[in-house]
């Protein structure tokens, strides 16, 4: 037994040292990236001799990042999960930690038999590659080279998850198939991901592995397509937007911009009753267009105004129904990450789709403050010290001056996109490089507004580790994709709806259920992956507009990050204020109410949607 500890012990060293190389290399990738793709901007637009070098390379160098990434995810338990099994086993189960930790290893055996079988498979596509000597179009490398990483970072995955099921238990914390056979491959697909994804809390990423497998042997699909599908799933320039925005959105995270924000928007309307849920919204909004992620909006927007908000006699539970509610206003209003990944699935502009969401967005903003008016506001006694116009506008000036360096970023964002200087995905680089100048000059110049444990050594890392694990889901939602599109389960959809549903309101209206059910329980990222191949399609076959459909797809889901039981923003802002989940449930209706409103104006009023699109306005 001694012996066994003494090599289990000495195993995890190993893989902890591997882990922290993984994640060094990971975090110098992310460097390099944002280094290359502004050098690329500066050297097309500045000195009119373009680097073509460089697009391939960072398109290659995130890849390999995904795959290695993937790989410490796994020891970290970082992958993207469906949590609704635990409390299950929590409250049916005295010794529920010991379950769950049987339950980990069952799940680590699932992902180290797949991702060996993948592992041969992909070992297999590379081979071929490697005979036919490929070579790639600027840096005229052998493709061997960067299709290489799948081989790397499987072969990383199956170690890691090795090492952790021989842990010890208390360690552990295109082929026509016919319409029946069609429908087969469909039931196959979802089956087998929700049964493993919900059910046995296998990470969403190697679900949708394991249910594309299954559906590619099921419909005796040439199975090469899986491992095609893999590399090409992130080799696309545009997805490099994703880590910089992320790195971006990190940045101006830790800078500690959220109290200017904050400051401004309270210098404008602090007079007003209801004035600092208004803050908090609107700050919400702005704050959300910096991140571009919910979590970061209630983390950083919650611990600055529930204590001021708690003094005020805002209610606890509503203080939290608030936050959950405004949170996801960043994805709604651009830049944004779900909205990049809907536009890459189906085949469009990003900007167009970040654009389609500003007025669903807008909505969101005035209905949320007319709820804080009538739940709260009216009832608030305000300040009724006079001050003169001169001290008005003073503060407001001062608090804008503060503010200038984080409302920059979005100018610089779309000014660089609109004047023609950069492509979204540089606009990403270029955001990075920003957000590191901003971070440097804060934490040199203002040391005591940025977190001591605030460095750029660390956001790269974080940044690192959640792009990997959205990429990881990628990767196999592209293979899924393509087990789905060969089995011809899209054209059996489309043609099903075309014949059935002839309305296109009838059809939005199913669409609706769909994507307010699935964003319940399913993250955003893992949602629009999953649904926009198999209803895209349909919707085009009525004459749906796709960036119209897109707005359509991210309110959806937005709303359902709010809506009980599984929502994730009611979790953490439950957290955050120190109240009962069940508490804040009593409190988000109204702003539900809201949502499902917003989402109704936006289906069926396309000119919501469309009027801040150039060249779609309907």
């Amino acid at each position: 037994m001694n012996g066994y500890r003494k090599f289990t012990g000495a195993l995890f060293k190993v893989n902890d040292v591997i882990s922290k190389v993984e994640l060094l290399l990971m975090s110098i990738s992310m460097v390099i990236l944002t280094a290359v793709m502004s050098w690329q901007v500066l050297t097309r637009y500045f000195i009119g001799i373009p680097a073509t070098w460089a697009e391939e390379l960072c398109r290659y160098l995130f890849i390999w990042t995904s795959f290695v990434g993937s790989a410490y995810a796994v020891w970290m338990s970082e992958h993207i999960e469906i949590d609704l099994i635990d409390n299950v086993i929590k409250a049916k189960f005295k010794d529920a930690e010991k379950v769950l930790a049987w339950l980990k290893k069952i799940v680590l055996l699932v992902i180290i038999v797949f991702s060996l079988y993948f592992l041969n498979l992909y070992y297999g596509y590379v081979e071929q590659i490697a005979r036919l000597k490929q070579y790639s179009g600027a840096m005229e490398i052998n493709m061997v080279y960067p299709m290489a990483s799948g081989v790397a970072g499987l072969a990383l995955i199956v170690f890691h998850a090795l090492s952790l099921l021989i842990m010890p238990i208390e360690s552990i914390t295109g082929k026509n198939l016919g319409e029946e056979r069609v429908m087969g491959a469909l039931f196959v697909f979802l089956g087998v991901f929700f049964l493993l994804a919900i059910l046995v809390k296998i990470p969403v990423g190697f679900s949708l592995g394991i249910g594309a497998t299954a559906t590619f042997l099921y419909a005796h699909l040439p199975v090469i397509n899986m491992a095609q599908g893999a590399f090409s799933a992130l080799d696309s320039t545009s997805y490099l937007a994703i880590p910089f925005f992320m790195i971006g959105g990190m940045l101006m995270e830790y800078s500690g911009i959220s109290k200017s924000l904050l400051d401004l928007v309270e210098s404008i309307i602090g007079r007003l009753k209801g004035a600092l849920g208004i803050v908090t919204i609107v700050t919400s909004a702005l704050f959300g267009v910096l991140t571009g992620s919910a979590m970061a909006t209630i983390s950083a927007i919650g611990r600055i105004v529930t204590p001021v908000m708690k003094e005020r006699g805002y209610r606890p539970a509503y203080i939290a129904g608030l936050l959950a509610s405004t949170c996801f206003l960043g994805i709604l209003i651009p830049p944004s990450v779900p909205g990049i990944m809907y536009a890459l699935a189906a085949s469009t502009s990003v900007t167009d789709v970040w654009m389609s969401t500003i007025g669903p967005g807008l909505l969101f903003v005035l209905g949320y403050c007319i709820v804080n008016y009538l739940r709260h506001g009216r009832f608030e006694v305000i300040n009724t010290e006079k001050v003169t116009f001169k001290q008005a506008v003073g503060n407001f000036g001062k608090r804008l001056f503060q503010a200038i360096p984080a409302l920059l970023m979005p100018i610089i964002i779309f000014g660089g996109i609109y004047g023609g200087i950069c492509t979204a995905t540089e606009a990403g680089a270029i955001s990075c490089v920003y957000g590191v100048i901003y971070f440097l000059i804060k934490k040199i110049a203002f040391r005591n507004s940025i977190d001591k444990d605030a460095n750029l050594g660390k956001i790269f890392a974080l940044s690192a580790v959640v792009t990997c694990t959205i990429t990881f889901v990628m990767i196999f939602a592209n293979v899924a994709t393509r087990a789905i599109t060969l089995s011809g389960v899209t054209n059996m959809v489309s043609a099903w709806v075309v014949e059935n549903i002839s309305n296109r309101y009838i059809f939005l209206l199913i669409v609706n259920v769909i994507y307010l059910i699935m964003g319940t329980f399913l993250d955003i990222n893992c949602s629009l992956l999953l649904m926009t191949p198999l209803l895209l399609p349909a919707a085009k076959a009525l004459g749906i507009d796709e960036i119209h459909f897109g707005a359509i797809t991210l309110v959806n889901l937005s709303v359902g990050f709010m809506t009980p039981p599984f929502a994730n923003g009611i979790f953490m802002s439950a957290k955050i204020v120190g109240v009962n989940f069940v508490e804040v449930i009593k409190e988000i209706w109204p702003f539900l109410i809201v949502g499902l409103a917003v989402i109704a104006i936006t289906t069926y009023v396309p000119a919501i949607s469309l009027a801040f699109v150039p060249g779609h306005l309907v």
